[in-house]
C-alpha cells in the first residue's frame, strides 16, 4: 500500500453461514479459514488500515442479496443504497449532506425520532424567531454543535440535518463525533440539481436564487470522494429519489458491543507470554482441549472450551515477558475464534502492534522477547505471522462490553470505579490488563513459578475445590512450587 496502488480485498462473511445447512453456529465453514468476519468487523478492519496508509475505503457487493443474510460480501463503508438498507451503528453522529431541496429533513423525520434530530434551520429559528435569517447562522451552529455534544456525552444517537457541504462545515462536527468517542457517518443526497431547483421553487420559504443550489451541488461534487479522509466512517451515497424512497435504516451494534453475552466468565490478565502457567490455569477452571491443530505459529494450537459453557475474558497483556509468547497468543486467538473466550488488547499488546508497524519504540519492557520470537520464526511464516498478531491485537483499543452494560467507555474512565463498568455484585472494575475482584487482586503478571489468577463471574457457592477459592485461582508452575512471595514483586498471594 506504500506505493499508492488501489487494493482489492474479499473476505468470507460470517453472516452468510446461514445459508450452509447444517453448519453448527460458531464454526467456520471451511477448514482454510482462520477467520470469517461481520460486515462491521471487516468494515473497522478496513478504516483502520486504510487510516494508517492514507488510502479512502470503498465496499462493493460480491454476489446476490439473501433474504436470510444479505450480501454475500463484507459490506459497509461507501456504498450506494443498492440494497436499500443503511447500515448505521448504534453509536453514530449521522451528519447529513446535501443541497438545499435535496430532502434531507423528510428523509430525517421519516427514519429517525424526533429528538434525535439537531437541524441548523430550527436552531436559527431558536436565536432569531427567523429560520431563514442568514445573519442567525453562526450563532446557530454554536447552538447546534453544543446540542449534539450534549446528546453524544449521554451516549445518544444524533442526527445533524444542513447542507454540510462544505469541508469547513463538516471539520467540527467529525471532531465533536470523536471528541465523544462517536462514529461519524455521512448520508449524501447527490440529487439532480434541477430536481432541487424545482422542490425550492415551491416552497415560498426558500426565496433565493438558482445560483445558490448550483454552488451548493458543485461543493458537494467537490467533496465526495474526501469524506472518508475527513473522518467519516461509513459513507451512504443516495444518487436517485428512487434510491431515497427505498433507503431504510438498520442500526447495528458496535463490534464491541457484548452485552448479549452474559457469561458465566473467568477473567484472565497480564499473561505476558507464559503459556505454560495459561494452560494450566485453563485446566484448573475446566476448560478442556477439544482440538489440537499442527504446525508453527500461526498455525495450529489448542482450542480450549468449557464443557459448561463459561467463556474467558482476557482483559489485556498476552505478549511480552515471558517464554512463550506466541503460545499464549495462539490460545487466546483459538478461543476467540472457537467462541470461548473474548479479548481486548492492554497497553503492552498495543505497542507490540505499533512496533510491527515500523513506529519509532523503546524496546523496553519485554518488548524485545515478543519481537525476537516472531523473528526465531521461518521467513516464509513471519508476514502471516505479524497480521495475525496485528488482526489478534488491534482491536481500535475498545473494551468489549460487560453485560447490561452501555456499549461507551470512554478512555480516561479505564482504571477507575465507573458506573458503566461496576458491577458491586460481580467486580469493581474491568480494565485493560487487569481485573480486580471483590477478593485480593494485585496488578502481578504471569511469571514462571508465581501464583495465576483469574477472576470468576459471577460469583460462586463454596462446591468444589475450585469455587472454593471463590473469585481466585491459583496455579503453580510445572517446574517450580509457588513461593510464598513472588521474587520479582515482593508481594504474597492470598487465596
Amino acid at each position: 500500500m506504500d506505493g499508492l496502488d488501489p487494493v482489492v480485498v474479499t473476505t468470507p462473511n460470517r453472516e452468510y453461514n446461514a445459508k450452509f445447512e447444517g453448519l453448527p453456529a460458531g464454526q467456520f465453514r471451511h477448514r482454510d479459514h482462520r477467520f470469517e468476519w461481520t460486515r462491521a468487523e471487516f468494515e473497522g478492519w478496513a478504516g483502520r488500515v486504510a487510516a494508517d496508509h492514507a488510502y479512502a475505503v470503498r465496499f462493493l457487493p460480491v454476489g446476490p442479496e439473501d433474504s436470510r443474510a444479505g450480501r454475500a460480501d463484507a459490506d459497509g463503508g461507501v456504498r450506494s443504497g443498492m440494497s436499500g438498507t443503511l447500515e448505521i451503528p448504534e453509536l453514530s453522529l449521522v451528519v447529513l449532506v446535501g443541497a438545499s431541496g435535496s430532502g434531507k429533513s423528510t428523509f430525517a423525520r421519516t427514519h429517525f425520532l424526533p429528538t434525535e434530530i439537531v437541524s441548523s434551520d430550527f436552531c436559527r429559528g431558536l436565536v432569531s424567531d427567523d429560520e431563514n435569517a442568514q445573519d442567525a447562522t453562526n450563532d446557530a451552529f454554536d447552538l447546534l454543535h453544543y446540542i449534539a455534544g450534549k446528546r453524544m456525552a449521554r451516549g445518544r444517537l444524533t442526527v445533524v440535518d444542513a447542507t454540510n457541504v462544505q469541508p469547513e462545515a463538516r471539520k467540527p462536527l467529525v471532531a465533536l463525533a470523536q471528541q465523544h468517542h462517536f462514529l461519524p457517518v455521512a448520508i449524501v443526497f447527490d440529487l439532480p440539481e434541477r430536481l432541487c431547483q424545482d422542490r425550492n421553487r415551491d416552497r415560498p420559504d426558500r426565496d433565493f436564487g438558482p445560483h445558490v443550489i448550483r454552488n451548493q451541488q458543485r461543493q458537494l461534487k467537490r467533496g465526495l470522494r474526501s469524506l472518508k479522509h475527513e473522518g467519516f466512517r461509513q459513507i451512504h451515497v443516495l444518487d436517485s429519489p428512487e434510491a431515497v424512497d427505498a433507503a431504510a435504516i438498520e442500526r447495528t451494534p458496535l463490534w464491541n458491543n457484548k452485552k448479549t453475552e452474559h457469561g458465566p466468565f473467568d477473567v484472565i490478565g497480564d499473561v505476558h507470554g507464559c503459556a505454560t502457567e495459561l494452560e494450566e490455569l485453563l485446566a484448573l477452571l475446566g476448560y478442556d482441549v477439544v482440538d489440537q491443530g499442527e504446525g508453527e505459529f500461526p498455525d495450529g494450537g489448542p482450542v480450549y472450551a468449557h464443557p459448561e459453557g463459561r467463556k474467558a475474558l482476557f482483559v489485556g497483556d498476552l505478549v511480552d515477558r515471558g517464554p512463550r509468547i506466541l503460545d499464549a497468543l495462539r490460545i487466546a486467538r483459538n478461543m476467540v475464534a472457537h467462541g470461548s473466550a473474548l479479548a481486548v488488547p492492554g497497553n503492552h499488546d498495543m505497542k507490540f502492534v505499533r512496533a510491527l508497524r515500523g513506529r519509532d519504540l523503546q524496546i523496553t519492557h519485554g518488548l524485545d522477547r515478543s519481537l525476537a520470537e516472531l523473528d526465531a520464526l521461518p521467513d516464509e511464516a513471519k508476514q502471516r505471522a505479524r497480521d495475525e498478531v496485528v488482526r489478534l491485537l488491534d482491536r481500535g483499543n475498545h473494551r468489549e462490553v460487560p453485560p447490561g452494560r452501555s456499549t461507551r467507555v470512554r478512555p480516561r474512565d479505564l482504571g477507575r470505579t465507573d458506573p458503566r463498568t461496576q458491577d458491586s455484585e460481580r467486580y469493581k472494575s474491568y480494565d485493560h490488563g487487569r481485573t480486580v475482584s471483590d477478593t485480593p487482586w494485585s496488578d502481578t503478571p504471569f511469571r514462571a513459578g508465581c501464583a495465576h489468577r483469574a477472576a470468576r463471574l459471577p460469583k460462586q457457592r463454596r462446591s468444589s475445590s475450585t469455587d472454593a477459592r471463590r473469585c481466585s485461582a491459583l496455579v503453580r508452575s510445572a517446574a517450580k512450587p509457588i513461593p510464598e512471595t513472588c521474587p520479582q514483586t515482593r508481594s504474597g498471594f492470598q487465596c
